[in-house]
């Protein structure tokens, strides 16, 4: 038999279990040490990344002031007063959509204006065998010929108009008395 006290090998039975139960943690403890530091060195990666997508493409772009040009616009009071400065400035000034020009007129055109010329209401459009066309305004073409007492119509309100703003309609203007007009 041994000398020894029931309790003492209880004892000795625990402290043997002690042994291998830090034994095992530190066999245990590597291989947990070893799976925290992978995930923390693949979520490290992970921020790494996704900061060098944001970051990389925000360097190789230019700058705002350097992609675009800035306009600068204000407002101001309008008031009327005399000009004070001149400026003058090439370009080009249009007004609308072109369209071709077209008569009823028979003959040969023998005269145009220059291209970019500004023909204003009454002033001479082209010439029909040495004879001017001059300009007038209105949706209705010129259909039949104008003369003193012609019946009203439509194209006779348009065409008394166009002389009532030349300053050329008679005292009669609205009641279909044209009046011929004077050549230049």
């Amino acid at each position: 038999m041994d000398d020894r006290a029931p309790g003492d090998a209880l004892d000795a039975v625990a402290a043997s279990e002690e042994m291998r139960a830090e034994e095992d943690t530190g066999r245990v403890a590597h291989p947990r040490r070893r799976l925290v530091i992978g995930i923390a060195a693949v979520a490290l990666l992970a921020v790494l990344g996704g900061v060098a997508a944001v970051v990389v493409p925000s360097l190789t772009q230019p700058r705002d002031e350097e992609s675009t040009q800035r306009v600068h616009t204000a407002t101001d009071v309008v008031s009327r007063g005399d000009i004070a400065e001149r400026v003058r400035t090439a370009g080009k000034l249009g007004y609308g959509n072109s369209r071709p020009l077209r008569s009823t007129l028979t003959g040969t055109v023998t005269s145009v204006p220059a291209v970019g010329t500004v023909i204003g209401r009454g002033e001479e459009l082209f010439r029909i065998d040495d004879q001017p066309v001059a300009l007038l305004f209105g949706v209705l073409p010129a259909w039949r010929g104008f003369s003193t007492g012609m019946s009203n119509g439509r194209d006779v309100r348009q065409f008394e108009e166009n002389l009532r703003d030349l300053g050329l309609s008679s005292p009669g203007f609205g009641r279909g008395s044209v009046r011929p007009v004077p050549s230049r």
